[in-house]
Protein backbone atom coordinates (compact mmCIF):
# COMPACT_ATOMS: atom_id res chain seq x y z
CA UNK A 1 0.00 0.00 0.00
CA UNK A 2 1.36 3.62 -0.86
CA UNK A 3 1.56 6.06 1.92
CA UNK A 4 -1.01 8.34 0.32
CA UNK A 5 -3.34 4.76 0.41
CA UNK A 6 -2.71 4.48 3.82
CA UNK A 7 -3.22 8.25 4.64
CA UNK A 8 -6.50 7.99 3.04
CA UNK A 9 -7.39 4.08 4.56
CA UNK A 10 -6.78 5.63 8.34
CA UNK A 11 -9.15 8.59 7.44
CA UNK A 12 -11.94 6.68 6.28
CA UNK A 13 -11.36 4.09 9.32
CA UNK A 14 -11.53 7.51 11.42
CA UNK A 15 -14.12 8.80 9.75
CA UNK A 16 -16.24 5.91 10.36
CA UNK A 17 -15.26 5.34 13.74
CA UNK A 18 -16.25 8.54 14.68
CA UNK A 19 -19.17 8.35 13.06
CA UNK A 20 -20.64 4.82 14.16
CA UNK A 21 -19.60 5.89 17.58
CA UNK A 22 -21.72 9.42 17.86
CA UNK A 23 -24.92 7.50 16.23
CA UNK A 24 -24.51 4.92 18.99
CA UNK A 25 -23.76 6.79 22.56
CA UNK A 26 -26.71 9.66 20.59
CA UNK A 27 -29.56 10.30 22.87
CA UNK A 28 -28.45 6.85 24.81
CA UNK A 29 -27.22 8.24 28.27
CA UNK A 30 -24.66 5.81 28.64
CA UNK A 31 -22.79 7.58 31.60
CA UNK A 32 -23.34 8.47 35.39
CA UNK A 33 -22.73 11.91 36.15
CA UNK A 34 -19.66 13.98 35.98
CA UNK A 35 -17.41 11.66 33.76
CA UNK A 36 -14.31 13.05 32.99
CA UNK A 37 -13.17 13.89 29.09
CA UNK A 38 -9.92 11.08 29.17
CA UNK A 39 -12.43 8.36 30.51
CA UNK A 40 -15.15 9.13 27.72
CA UNK A 41 -12.75 9.50 25.14
CA UNK A 42 -11.18 6.13 26.55
CA UNK A 43 -14.17 4.10 26.59
CA UNK A 44 -14.82 5.49 22.79
CA UNK A 45 -11.65 4.32 21.49
CA UNK A 46 -12.42 1.20 23.41
CA UNK A 47 -15.69 0.64 21.76
CA UNK A 48 -14.38 1.46 18.31
CA UNK A 49 -11.73 -1.02 18.64
CA UNK A 50 -13.99 -3.85 20.01
CA UNK A 51 -16.35 -3.33 17.34
CA UNK A 52 -13.31 -3.70 14.87
CA UNK A 53 -11.78 -6.45 16.58
CA UNK A 54 -15.46 -8.26 16.06
CA UNK A 55 -15.73 -7.25 12.33
CA UNK A 56 -12.90 -9.27 11.20
CA UNK A 57 -15.63 -12.24 11.24
CA UNK A 58 -17.75 -10.38 9.22
CA UNK A 59 -15.65 -11.13 5.98
CA UNK A 60 -17.62 -14.08 5.24
CA UNK A 61 -21.40 -14.11 6.07
CA UNK A 62 -21.77 -14.63 9.99
CA UNK A 63 -25.13 -16.49 11.04
CA UNK A 64 -27.94 -14.81 13.17
CA UNK A 65 -26.88 -16.82 16.02
CA UNK A 66 -23.35 -15.73 15.86
CA UNK A 67 -24.00 -12.25 15.04
CA UNK A 68 -26.24 -12.04 18.54
CA UNK A 69 -23.43 -13.63 20.63
CA UNK A 70 -20.92 -10.90 19.15
CA UNK A 71 -23.06 -8.38 20.16
CA UNK A 72 -23.34 -9.73 23.94
CA UNK A 73 -19.56 -9.86 23.79
CA UNK A 74 -19.23 -6.29 23.14
CA UNK A 75 -21.83 -5.20 25.64
CA UNK A 76 -20.14 -7.29 27.90
CA UNK A 77 -16.41 -6.69 27.35
CA UNK A 78 -17.21 -3.08 28.05
CA UNK A 79 -19.30 -3.37 30.66
CA UNK A 80 -16.72 -5.76 32.03
CA UNK A 81 -14.01 -3.05 31.42
CA UNK A 82 -16.00 0.68 32.10
CA UNK A 83 -18.63 -0.11 34.53
CA UNK A 84 -17.37 2.29 37.25
CA UNK A 85 -18.52 5.16 34.23
CA UNK A 86 -21.99 3.61 32.92
CA UNK A 87 -25.23 4.14 33.51
CA UNK A 88 -25.84 1.59 36.03
CA UNK A 89 -22.36 -0.10 35.62
CA UNK A 90 -24.00 -1.82 31.77
CA UNK A 91 -22.76 -0.81 28.81
CA UNK A 92 -26.54 -1.71 27.36
CA UNK A 93 -27.48 -4.05 24.25
CA UNK A 94 -29.44 -1.54 22.32
CA UNK A 95 -26.15 0.60 22.72
CA UNK A 96 -23.55 -2.53 21.43
CA UNK A 97 -26.24 -3.48 18.72
CA UNK A 98 -26.35 -0.51 17.36
CA UNK A 99 -22.62 0.28 17.49
CA UNK A 100 -21.56 -2.81 15.63
CA UNK A 101 -24.71 -3.24 13.20
CA UNK A 102 -23.62 0.73 11.82
CA UNK A 103 -20.35 -0.32 11.29
CA UNK A 104 -20.90 -3.29 9.68
CA UNK A 105 -23.82 -1.32 7.50
CA UNK A 106 -20.58 0.71 6.61
CA UNK A 107 -18.38 -1.77 5.46
CA UNK A 108 -21.02 -3.47 3.56
CA UNK A 109 -22.16 -0.26 2.06
CA UNK A 110 -18.35 0.24 0.71
CA UNK A 111 -18.23 -3.01 -0.19
CA UNK A 112 -15.73 -4.41 2.36
CA UNK A 113 -17.86 -7.07 3.79
CA UNK A 114 -20.96 -9.31 2.33
CA UNK A 115 -24.11 -8.01 3.51
CA UNK A 116 -24.32 -8.46 7.37
CA UNK A 117 -27.01 -10.15 9.52
CA UNK A 118 -29.18 -7.33 10.30
CA UNK A 119 -29.32 -3.64 10.08
CA UNK A 120 -28.93 -1.00 13.17
CA UNK A 121 -31.54 -0.67 15.26
CA UNK A 122 -32.78 2.69 16.16
CA UNK A 123 -35.98 5.08 16.65
CA UNK A 124 -35.91 5.66 12.68
CA UNK A 125 -36.29 2.16 11.95
CA UNK A 126 -38.55 1.32 14.94
CA UNK A 127 -40.80 3.44 13.82
CA UNK A 128 -41.15 2.18 10.29
CA UNK A 129 -42.75 -1.18 11.79
CA UNK A 130 -45.51 0.72 13.73
CA UNK A 131 -44.16 -0.03 17.29
CA UNK A 132 -43.33 2.61 20.04
CA UNK A 133 -42.81 0.31 22.41
CA UNK A 134 -39.46 -0.84 21.97
CA UNK A 135 -37.08 2.03 22.66
CA UNK A 136 -33.54 1.11 21.15
CA UNK A 137 -31.18 2.92 23.70
CA UNK A 138 -33.19 1.16 26.88
CA UNK A 139 -32.92 -2.81 25.11
CA UNK A 140 -31.07 -4.31 28.11
CA UNK A 141 -30.87 -8.16 26.71
CA UNK A 142 -30.65 -9.84 23.63
CA UNK A 143 -34.03 -11.05 24.48
CA UNK A 144 -35.37 -7.43 23.83
CA UNK A 145 -33.32 -6.75 20.82
CA UNK A 146 -34.57 -10.36 19.41
CA UNK A 147 -37.81 -8.81 19.98
CA UNK A 148 -37.30 -5.52 17.84
CA UNK A 149 -35.81 -7.64 15.13
CA UNK A 150 -38.68 -9.77 14.92
CA UNK A 151 -40.66 -6.72 14.69
CA UNK A 152 -38.18 -5.19 11.52
CA UNK A 153 -38.36 -8.57 10.00
CA UNK A 154 -42.00 -8.68 9.67
CA UNK A 155 -42.09 -5.05 8.14
CA UNK A 156 -39.15 -5.60 5.68
CA UNK A 157 -41.36 -8.76 4.27
CA UNK A 158 -39.03 -11.06 1.79
CA UNK A 159 -36.19 -8.66 2.21
CA UNK A 160 -33.07 -9.16 3.91
CA UNK A 161 -32.71 -6.78 6.86
CA UNK A 162 -30.12 -5.23 5.82
CA UNK A 163 -31.70 -4.37 2.51
CA UNK A 164 -34.30 -3.21 3.60
CA UNK A 165 -32.93 -0.92 6.27
CA UNK A 166 -30.71 0.65 3.60
CA UNK A 167 -33.61 1.12 1.12
CA UNK A 168 -35.50 2.77 3.94
CA UNK A 169 -33.03 5.34 4.98
CA UNK A 170 -32.95 6.38 1.06
CA UNK A 171 -36.28 7.19 0.82
CA UNK A 172 -37.05 10.77 0.19
CA UNK A 173 -37.06 12.60 3.32
CA UNK A 174 -37.23 9.64 5.63
CA UNK A 175 -34.15 11.36 7.34
CA UNK A 176 -36.59 14.33 8.49
CA UNK A 177 -39.26 12.52 9.99
CA UNK A 178 -40.12 12.73 13.54
CA UNK A 179 -39.06 10.22 15.53
CA UNK A 180 -40.74 11.69 18.60
CA UNK A 181 -44.36 10.84 17.85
Amino acid sequence: MRPEQSIRERFIQSSIGSLTIAAAFQRANIYVKNVDKESSSDLRNFVFSEIQRLSYAYSHPVQEEQHKANIVELSDSISCKYSAILQDGVFRIGIAQKALNLYLKLLWCLDRIPMPPHCPVDALILKKTGNTKIRWTKIKTIVEYQEAITELKKAAGQLPLAKWELEQYVTPNFLLQDTKN
